[in-house]
């Protein structure tokens, strides 16, 4: 009786052991593919959705910081004076490096305090891998957030700091919202949803300028679209493709 249980738990030990193994196993793959979307996306300024994506869930799995950081937006921009957001966006830590390599010769550098938001430090995980570019000090910031006047959050835009160095400077407070996965999950539960809220919601996203099919638009939102139906995300890429 000793000896069977014995095995018994011996048995029940190494199923854990091998459970364990396969969830390691599972992780490490899954963060060596991230890590590789990230070189590809800093070196070769690649965007395709796969490494959207895995940078994405890399920066998720970050700690919340308060840090002020700065963008360079170049005069080619459809809108200069504003950030597009999407899931995530690209800042430096470095002012200089904002001003004179990401800048236009009129717009713009964006002074960005972040509160409370999760930040992936590009050089932290792969700078022995991108050579000259880890000078770039490139910090991405989780998306999904608003841009603020002020500390408080109550007022939302830019605050407007006139020229600097020949160049127009914004300085403005963001905060990425805890709740915007959950929103995801609501609008499309029991297939219930606001089919324009969801079109709105995707177009805002920087990355749908890479979708050109049904497959890429539901690795991309999956969650915003578990539920909508196959016509409606016909509908959906339609219009994002306008």
């Amino acid at each position: 009786m000793l000896k069977t249980q014995k095995s018994l738990l011996s048995r029940r030990s190494s199923s854990r052991k091998r459970s364990a193994r396969k969830k390691i196993s599972k992780y490490l793959k899954m963060k060596k593919e991230q890590l590789k979307s990230l070189v590809d996306y800093v070196k070769n300024q690649s965007f395709s959705i796969q490494n959207y994506n895995n940078i994405y869930n890399l920066l998720k799995n970050q700690k919340e910081k308060n840090v002020t950081l700065f963008r360079g937006n170049g005069d080619d921009k459809k809108d200069p004076e504003s950030i597009n957001i999407g899931k995530w966006f690209s800042t430096t830590e470095n002012e200089e490096i904002a001003l004179n390599e990401f800048s236009g010769e009129k717009c713009c550098v964006f002074i960005i305090h972040v509160l409370n938001t999760k930040i992936l430090d590009v050089n932290k995980f792969v700078k022995n891998k991108i050579s000259d570019y880890s000078d770039e000090k490139e910090i991405i910031v989780l998306g999904g957030g608003k841009f603020y006047k002020n500390k408080e959050c109550t007022e939302i835009g830019y605050n407007n700091l006139g020229i600097k160095n020949n160049k127009q400077y914004f300085e403005c407070y963001y905060k990425a919202s805890k709740n915007s996965n959950k929103k995801s999950n609501k609008t499309t539960k029991k297939n219930k949803y606001d089919l324009n809220k969801i079109i709105q919601e995707i177009k805002e996203d920087e990355s749908t300028e890479f979708i050109d099919s049904l497959h890429e638009l539901d690795l991309t939102f999956p969650d915003l679209l578990k539920n909508v139906t196959i016509s409606d995300k016909e509908k959906i890429l339609a219009s994002v493709k306008e």
